[in-house]
């Protein structure tokens, strides 16, 4: 059962994972950080990074035991960010907390913003399992941004 606490712990989370500036550059250190992190994973991922601006992919990686199909979630997960503006994560508490049995929303998108609140980009992965996706893109922004931050701990879908 989720909680508004777990809603504020992931509103934290992309309010403290911040850059001043985004650039592709910083998309492939992400991008790197992500694949490094999900070596020590049972199973690959695909990976994706949007531009905002234009809707450019200014970044993706698919591990060997992906398939097109991780893309579609990628797909799927970043139009959810788009409509709430917030994670996947997010949303899927949010559906949860509603009650709603048919919830098919899942982790793995989040927003890239700036200072002053502007959506530059989104990471989006498809493949773990387990509210992994989210944890893994956590855990590359703080390295990344040489940056901590609240830990949600709830499993997700």
């Amino acid at each position: 059962m989720y909680t508004q606490k777990d809603l504020d712990i992931l509103i934290q989370q992309e309010q403290d994972l911040r850059y001043e500036t985004f650039q592709s550059i910083d998309a492939f250190h992400l991008g790197q950080a992500i694949i490094d992190l999900a070596q020590y994973e049972d199973r690959g991922l695909v990976i994706q990074i949007i531009r905002e601006e234009d809707g450019l992919v200014i970044f993706q990686y698919a591990m060997d035991d992906k398939a097109q199909r991780n893309f579609n979630f990628c797909q799927m997960k970043h139009e959810l960010l788009l409509q709430t503006g917030h994670s996947s994560a997010y949303a899927y508490v949010i559906e949860e907390i509603k009650g709603n049995k048919e919830n098919t929303n899942a982790g793995g998108s989040f927003p890239i913003r700036n200072t002053k609140n502007q959506l530059l980009a989104s990471v989006l992965i498809s493949g773990l399992h387990d509210g992994k996706d989210h944890h893994i893109i956590i855990k590359a922004l703080e390295k990344v941004l040489n940056k901590k931050t609240v830990v949600f701990s709830n499993i997700l879908k």
